[in-house]
């Protein structure tokens, strides 16, 4: 399982004033059957004069591990991949 999450960081008058937000998210089936949804949200992100810059990261789950964490007899520890390198846009 894949989940797009896109972050915004607020323009901040000191440093640390305003911690990352998450915006919006998808997992990758909602991506891939309504690609326009996170297009748009980061539209809206770009009209706001409030927004310092946002950024896709995505994060993939195996998906055993994803059920797993359902399981209330196991761990609730979800190892995975956290890719940042994508879609960093400064406003």
């Amino acid at each position: 399982m894949k989940i797009i999450c896109l972050f915004a960081q607020r323009k901040c008058d000191y440093i640390g004033q305003y911690a990352p937000e998450l915006y919006a998210s998808a997992d990758d089936i909602v991506d891939e059957s309504n690609p326009d949804y996170l297009i748009e949200q980061e539209q809206e992100l770009r009209k706001g004069e409030n927004i310092q810059f946002y950024k896709r990261i995505t994060i993939e789950i195996p998906d055993e591990e994803f059920d797993a964490a359902f399981d209330p007899h196991l761990p609730t520890t979800i190892k995975g991949t956290i890719n940042t390198d994508q879609h960093n846009t400064e406003n």
